[in-house]
């Protein structure tokens, strides 16, 4: 057994090797986008070569994004608090927009003002680029068991909501939820993951550079973890119970590992 890594607490944003953690998205600068104009909005991480982009947004009741621009990426809105109006569909939290690459954006509108993220994704090999706006509403939807873990013959305690995925590359968006007092293993994944806290707080644990990293979420908390980063264990878990969204690229899998 390998020497085990010594835990350091952290309390402030942590970027390192691909990783960005532990975000309070508060602290961070309001900018705006030319991308949407007349929205405050802080960024959450960025890949410039790509073009990924994660944000955090704020609208006033009454602005209006006119509709007839076609998208270069694919394009995701999860409204937190508020009510946003796109075409014909009233958007209230929880409730996700997934505009496909080469789609037409619908006429975006605030009718209450709220917040939301907005998030840019690259073009990916495989991925299903026709078909039309998709609108799903978070809140009508059932809680249910994770089935990461079920795959592994493991009873994990997580619950999910499945919002948007991939028919072709698996790539998806959901919730999930965890109560006090539940515990997960240390874990990894081959893809990439990023998450937002929307509700409640999280402790997480990161082995990342030697050791082990640990911090807790509150909501408005962002992460985006590269692949292959242990996480999780028994230093990890919530005190008043966590939703967090979630989202990977592709088909996501669960790896189980001893030890960080």
């Amino acid at each position: 057994m390998s020497q085990p890594k010594q835990v350091r607490e952290v309390t402030t944003a942590v970027r390192q090797g691909g990783f960005v953690g532990y975000i309070n998205q508060v602290e961070l600068p309001r900018t705006q986008l030319r991308l949407l104009p007349g929205l405050d909005v802080c960024e959450l991480s960025a890949d410039p070569a790509s073009g990924r982009l994660a944000l955090h947004v704020e609208f006033e009741c009454g602005w209006r994004l006119a509709p007839g621009r076609t998208a270069s990426q694919a394009l995701q809105v999860f409204v937190l608090d508020g009510a946003l109006r796109a075409g014909s569909d009233r958007l209230v939290n929880h409730s996700l927009l997934h505009i496909p690459l080469g789609c037409a954006w619908p006429e975006l509108e605030a009718l209450v003002a709220g917040k939301a993220l907005v998030f840019l994704d690259p073009p990916a090999t495989g991925a299903t680029t026709d078909g039309d706006v998709i609108v799903v509403h978070g809140n009508e939807l059932e809680w249910k068991p994770g089935t990461l873990g079920q795959k592994l013959g493991l009873n994990l305690p997580i619950e999910v909501k499945l919002l948007w995925k991939d028919a072709t590359t698996g790539a998806r968006t959901w919730l999930a939820g965890l109560k006090p007092g539940d515990k997960l293993p240390w874990e990894k994944h081959s893809v990439v993951q990023e998450g937002y806290l929307i509700e409640g707080d999280d402790q997480v644990a990161e082995s990342i550079g030697g050791e082990v990293l640990l911090g807790r979420y509150h909501a408005g908390g962002y992460f985006y973890r590269p692949p292959g980063i242990v996480h999780m264990g028994p230093l990890s878990g919530t005190e008043s119970g966590a939703v967090w969204l979630l989202r990977a690229p592709s088909d996501i899998d669960l790896i189980i590992v001893p030890e960080p």
